[in-house]
């Protein structure tokens, strides 16, 4: 517990101190404005995604489909490894919103016997706390998660305006005494009434599958249109294995 309180607490800091800049001006612009068109985008209700990872000796490939309905969400999901598993996956999620507090439980199932429940919460309103905690019953996760994922996450967030937000938390594991931590420190960004950016700086360390502790950091840049998406990501040892990742991905709103 000691190592972990160790970790977090520079974490902490960091994202206090971050966020208290970029927060300087923001609270009388954050009032009402009219949102623009990437900003309603957030309400279309299907998302379809096709994803690609690259690693040395392998590629694989997902597709995904999501689709919203007030506050419930489902997906269906398909992986292919051509030199492993195909395997095929559903998800339900429910946005709970009230007030000053949002709770979203989410449950997961996958043909390979993977049984997953997540809990994720922001207590808050321009300034909020994130906790969160996810469970498995051990089987591969593949591509549903790239964090440790028997796991407690801890973190804050401020809202700069409609759409851009500053956060940062830690997903650390509670169940396999593996010491791995990811810490995740993400900015949002209108870039015009039309695009967003997202970027995701992430440092990671713990025992990795070959029993080795590492410490490594990767990066993730999100672009989002009023009718599409695109996602790539530098991920060193993901999962905690010997293995360097990029991700691709592309998408649909509608």
């Amino acid at each position: 517990m000691d190592v972990r309180c160790a970790a977090i607490a520079p974490l902490c800091a960091l994202a206090l101190a971050a966020l208290a800049g970029a927060a300087a001006a923001a609270d009388t612009q954050a009032a009402a404005q009219p949102q623009t068109p990437v900003e309603k985008a957030d309400d279309l209700l299907w998302k379809a995604t096709a994803s690609v990872y690259r690693q040395p000796d392998d590629t694989a490939g997902d597709l995904n489909l999501r689709r919203q309905a007030g506050d419930l969400a489902g997906w269906l999901g398909l992986y292919h490894d051509p030199q492993g598993d195909t395997i095929g996956r559903a998800g339900l999620e429910w946005d709970l919103h009230r007030g000053a507090l949002l709770v979203v439980p989410t449950v997961q199932a996958a043909t390979n016997g993977l049984r997953a429940a997540q809990l994720y919460s922001e207590i808050g309103s321009t300034s909020y706390l994130i906790l969160g905690a996810s469970r498995t019953n051990l089987r591969p996760f593949f591509n549903l998660s790239w964090d440790p994922n028997e796991s407690v996450q801890l973190g804050l967030g401020r809202h700069l305006s409609h759409y851009d937000k500053l956060y940062a938390f830690v997903i650390f594991d509670v169940r396999l005494h593996t010491r791995q931590q990811d810490t995740h420190l993400l900015w949002r960004h209108r870039l015009t009434t039309r695009l967003g950016l997202t970027l995701d700086g992430l440092y990671k360390s713990g025992r990795s599958d070959s029993g080795r502790f590492v410490r490594t950091a990767g990066l993730g840049v999100y672009l989002d249109g009023v009718r599409w998406l695109a996602k790539a990501y530098y991920d060193p040892h993901v999962n905690f294995t010997d293995q360097t990742m990029f991700r691709i991905g592309l998408g649909a709103k509608f």
